[in-house]
């Protein structure tokens, strides 16, 4: 007991222990530290070995980028002022595949140029992924990838971290889900480009944050909304392009304070009303394109006398009354297509069109080149008489009936109590119909249980409308000859207005017909296919013994008649030629080398080649019968195509 007492030891002596065992800890901590740090400069790339990087994934030029400074003459690179990457461009390389991690290196980039420039004879990038490399580029002041192949299901919220950029173009890909708000919060934003994707709407509120927006394009989408007024906050706007968006209701007044807006396209949507007696303070406004619409009453006289104003497109609304333009300084003018009355107006001195309208002494025949409601002059007065408003679009009712405005049902403001009484009785209604649906439902099904089976119902591949056969009935007149605007092996082809949009039918004759699996493959092969230089598919109906393609249509014809229409030339210069056969050799190039599966297009002749309202060169008539088993040899052995 002794001896252990007195080698027991003291508390100060366990203290000092206790002390160097900490400070050993410590030590060993701060090895392991200076360890991890070391390594982890290792793991952390230099600018020329993250290029280097790039490169080889991108299969790019083994010549480039070659030493360790890539300020010292590396080929699309720039440096900024304290020797690191800042710019890199590699548009139009032919780059396949997703952005590479090491990308994330290049943390002083402000400016990343990926993009394809429309109607380039370079090879075309076709970058993918869900670009979440970038979200680390946070001094990006210029983003530029337009004209990829994204196919992005969502917007790609790694953008969202890019707080200091001023350019952003996504535009022309294939971008689906909701147009997102989260882009409110890139107040620098100086020009924003999403054009010509599959975004859906609404425009959000919250855009009206972008105090700098001097550019703003979100052309073709599927936006199905109202312009929100809070545009009208958009001070700085000098650029506003929403075309072809499905939108509907009125032009906001609010639009009147873009008092430095000099370009605004809204045509080809569903917009109703009149042109705001507020837009007269659109001073700085050049162009204002209009066309394509349900706008109505008179056109504003004050419009013609717009300081800037160069060239005005109000063509294919619903504008009527006497038009008294005496002088304009408006050097193109067209209003082609409405129910305009009175003398026609002479302006020999101006690029001037007002073709189908209801002047007096007018051929009222030729209306029916419209595709409007209302074929005929005397039945749009019969039906709109004493300044009444025409007929909403479809699905729309009368919002307003003073200005003309028609809203989406749903959506339209101020409903009555006696709306939601007949709300709460057709619930009922529907209940109790319900119920009879199901009796005979199953009284049916007990019926053809011991018969032939029913063929089975095909919604069809995503992105392409299934139409119904009656529907497409209608907006062609019951397929009347009036309406047929070509035909070809498939068969004739119609000029319709499904959902207040104008469309090109395509009905196979008897000849034509297909088995039903090998019509859906079709269909599936032709959604599958997207580029700009090819007609797109927009639906299909299989109906009736009937086989029917949808596409979009093209306003110019197709260039064999464009060429050799000796009744109605239009002269192509050079380099709009020159213009024409690039588009047709790069939709030939996406169809050969980038459509999965491959696609050759035997039958390529100046009828097969369409050109849409800009004169861009678009791909017809292609599908399964290029598909075939024939892509496993080198050379096609059966022929195909039209003879000429």
């Amino acid at each position: 007991m002794h001896l252990r007492s007195h080698f027991r030891p003291s508390n100060m002596a366990i203290a000092v222990c206790l002390r160097e065992i900490q400070t050993f800890h410590l030590l060993v901590l701060l090895s392991w530290l200076t360890f991890a740090l070391c390594n982890s400069s290792s793991t952390t790339l230099s600018d020329a070995e993250a290029l280097r990087a790039i490169r080889d994934a991108w299969k790019l030029n083994q010549s480039w980028w070659q030493g360790d400074d890539p300020c010292n003459g590396w080929e699309n690179v720039g440096c900024d002022t304290d020797n690191r990457v800042n710019y890199l461009n590699l548009s139009s390389l032919g780059i396949v595949g997703d952005i590479p991690d090491e990308i994330r290196n290049l943390d002083h980039l402000t400016i990343l140029d990926l993009s394809n420039p429309r109607n380039s004879s370079l090879p075309y990038n076709f970058i993918s992924g869900d670009l979440s490399p970038l979200q680390s580029l946070t001094r990006l002041l210029h983003l530029n990838l337009t004209f990829n192949s994204l196919q992005l299901e969502v917007f790609p919220s790694s953008i969202f971290n890019l707080t200091s950029l001023i350019s952003l173009r996504l535009d022309n890909n294939l971008i689906s889900g909701p147009l997102p708000k989260e882009l409110a919060g890139l107040e620098n934003l100086v020009y924003l480009y999403l054009g010509n994707n599959s975004l859906s709407g609404p425009i959000p509120k919250e855009y009206g944050a972008f105090s700098n927006l001097q550019e703003l394009s979100l052309w073709n989408n599927y936006l199905n909304s109202t312009i929100p007024s809070e545009i009208g906050l958009l001070q700085n706007l000098r650029y506003l392009n929403l075309h072809d968006c499905s939108l509907y209701g009125g032009l906001p007044d609010d639009l009147a304070r873009l008092r430095k807006l000099e370009r605004m396209s809204l045509y080809s949507n569903q917009l109703t009303g009149e042109i705001p007696d507020a837009w007269r303070n659109l001073t700085g406004l050049q162009h204002l394109y209009l066309k394509g619409n349900y706008l109505t009453k008179s056109i504003p006289p004050w419009l013609f006398s717009l300081p800037k104003l160069y060239n005005l497109s109000l063509g294919y609304n619903l504008f009527y009354g006497d038009l008294n333009i005496k002088s304009t300084n408006i050097s193109i003018i067209s209003l082609d297509c409405n129910f305009l009355s009175g003398p026609e107006p002479e302006l020999p001195n101006h690029n001037f069109t007002s073709e189908g309208n209801c002047f007096a002494g007018a051929d009222t025949n030729d209306k029916i080149k419209c595709y409007q409601p209302y074929y005929d002059c005397s039945i749009f007065f019969e039906r709109v008489p004493n300044g009444s408003c025409p007929s909403c679009p479809a699905r729309q009712i009368l919002y307003n009936a003073s200005t003309c405005v028609c809203m989406i049902d749903a959506l339209k403001e101020g409903a009555s109590s006696s709306r939601n009484t007949i709300k709460a009785i057709g619930s009922t209604l529907a209940v109790i119909v319900f119920a009879l649906c199901m009796f005979f439902v199953l009284w049916r099904r007990s019926r053809i249980l011991n018969q032939k089976p029913m063929k089975d119902f095909w919604e069809g591949p995503e992105g392409v409308q299934r139409f119904l056969y009656k529907d497409l009935s209608r907006a062609t007149n019951d397929f009347d000859r009036n309406h047929e605007i070509g035909h070809g092996g498939f068969g004739k082809v119609y000029l319709g207005e499904v959902n207040g949009k104008a469309v090109a039918i395509k009905r196979a004759h008897t000849s034509s017909i297909q088995d039903v699996s090998g019509f859906r493959n079709e269909v599936v092969l032709l959604s599958r296919l997207h580029h700009r230089n090819l007609v797109r598919l927009l639906g299909f109906c299989e109906e009736n013994e009937t086989q029917i393609l949808v596409y979009e249509y093209m306003p110019k014809g197709n260039l064999h008649t464009l060429l050799f229409n000796i009744q109605n030339p239009i002269q192509l210069d050079w380099l709009k030629r020159l213009d024409i056969a690039l588009g047709v050799a790069q939709g030939l190039d996406y169809l050969h080398s980038f459509a999965d599966p491959p696609v050759i297009h035997r039958d390529v002749k100046p009828s097969n080649i369409l050109l849409d309202e800009n004169t861009v060169a678009k791909l017809s008539d292609f599908g399964i019968s290029k598909v075939t088993s024939e892509f496993e040899t080198e050379f096609p052995t059966k022929p195909a195509g039209t003879l000429h």
